[in-house]
Parts: C-alpha cells; structure tokens; sequence
C-alpha cells in the first residue's frame, strides 16, 4: 500500500509552514512512507497522489478558532469548507480536479493546524508549536509507523 504525505504552505510565513515541519519529521521517522512539501503549489498534488492508496495532506488553516487547534478532514468536508487554503486554487478544486482525471484513486485525509502568526519570519507560534506532537501522533497512528 503505498502512502503518502504532503505538507502545504510556506517556512518563511510562520505558522504557514506547519506541513513543511510536519513533513519533514515525518521522513525522518516513518520509513516507506513518501513525504513531500509543495509549498502553495497545490497543482504538484495531482502528480504525487497517482499512484498512492493513502494520502494525507496537512496544511495550516485560519477559521478563526482557538491557535493550536487540529482539524481532521476527508475530501467530503472540503465542500462545507471551501476556504482551507489560502493558496491559488482551493484544496477541494485541485482534488476535484484528480478525480476527474482519473487521477486520485487513493484515500485522503487533511490535517489542518489552526495558526496564529502567518506573517513573514520562519518559526512556528507557540501554540502551532505544541500542537505539532499530537499531530504528529496522530498521523503516525494513522500510518501505522
């Protein structure tokens, strides 16, 4: 079963780059598992996603909920939650647009981290901080690694 893991956003936007961070911890401790940052090009998702049986998209969110907060969503919830991203093209519009290529056959789940600090500097918020272990946590559970 091939897995995958892609973090969004961007390092130097602080709490932006949690799928950056995210991603990279994950490489380092879940072997088999393929993990890639597409920064805000989500476009790169449709080609990571072929072939994978099991993705797991992580990304910060701003809706407005207490910082730290993690958010667990299947491609369904995107429809009730449009504004995910604040990338060019919505999340739910890249993956709409794989599946109807033929092109997303897998399982997808998307973290999303609630952020506080999305202006420009690297280092994540305190709160984005602390969350990141239970994250982490719960995605390696999902992996099974």
């Amino acid at each position: 079963m091939k897995k995958v893991v892609v973090g969004l956003g961007r390092r130097e936007r602080r709490d932006d780059g949690v799928g950056v961070v995210a991603v990279e911890e994950i490489k380092r401790t879940c072997p088999g598992v393929e993990a890639y940052s597409v920064g805000d090009d989500l476009t790169k998702l449709i080609e990571l996603v072929q072939e994978a049986e099991h993705v797991i998209i992580i990304d910060a969110s701003r809706r407005g909920v207490e910082p730290g907060a993690i958010h667990r969503y299947s491609i369904k919830d995107l429809g009730s939650h449009p504004s995910l991203s604040s990338h060019g093209l919505s999340l739910r519009e890249v993956l709409e647009m794989a599946e109807a290529l033929g092109m997303l056959k897998a399982s997808v789940v998307i973290y999303a981290v609630e952020g506080r600090d999305f202006g420009y500097g690297e280092g994540l918020s305190g709160e984005v901080r602390e969350a990141l272990d239970t994250l982490l946590e719960e995605i390696r559970r999902e992996l099974g690694c």
